[in-house]
């Protein structure tokens, strides 16, 4: 479950000391970890706020996530996460998770991607990835999961 798995205590949970302003382009340009498999500091224990344009997004038919992908305008791309709140159970992060779908859904997502042009402001913690081919991913796989809160400009 999200933020509940052996490293989920050492991300940050929203509060205001830890939370950083970053672009898609920086976050982008990271090295990528050599082995995902625990948290890796800074980036996955910060949360990031990211200016961007939403071009694209969907709800994925597997686990009702909500997948979008962030572009900064200049050739940088990378996605945006947030998991349906029956995966995220009793994590810290389900209620911020809830209102951020409650957002999004104005657009009416559904299994396919759609098109869009809408600037955001996206919080969220950042995560690395494992690059499989998906729609809109950084080159490093770093994204911001689970997304906490949304704001259109």
């Amino acid at each position: 479950m999200v933020g509940r798995d052996r490293d989920g205590p050492r991300r940050s949970q929203g509060g205001q000391a830890n939370v950083g302003a970053s672009s898609v382009g920086a976050l982008t340009a990271l090295s990528a970890p050599s082995s995902p498999t625990a948290r890796v500091a800074p980036t996955e224990t910060t949360v990031f706020s990211v200016h961007a344009t939403l071009t694209k997004f969907k709800m994925e038919t597997g686990d009702s996530d909500y997948h979008l992908v962030l572009d900064d305008g200049q050739g940088h791309t990378m996605i945006a996460e947030t998991p349906s709140t029956d995966c995220i159970g009793s994590s810290p992060f389900n209620r911020p998770s809830a209102m951020f779908g409650r957002r999004l859904h104005r657009f009416h997502p559904g299994p396919s991607f759609r098109d869009t042009h809408t600037d955001v402001t996206e919080t969220g913690v950042g995560f690395f990835d494992r690059v499989h081919g998906q729609t809109g991913v950084a080159p490093n796989g770093v994204e911001l999961y689970p997304v906490l809160s949304i704001a259109f400009d």
